[in-house]
């Protein structure tokens, strides 16, 4: 689950329900890091086969 508020208020929701490749993680990392966001109110779960 990938969760963004960003500061005006708006936000980004996606439900991932594959694998994501190291790539995908660290862009999605990348974006809630980003300085429009809220840090307060960011949310990102990752886990595979139970863990």
């Amino acid at each position: 689950m990938f969760i963004v508020v960003n500061k005006d208020g708006s936000r980004e929701k996606a439900i991932l329900n594959c694998s994501q490749t190291d790539a995908q993680l660290e862009d999605l990392k990348a974006q809630i890091m980003d300085k429009n966001v809220n840090q307060e109110k960011r949310y990102l779960v990752s886990y595979e086969n139970g863990v």
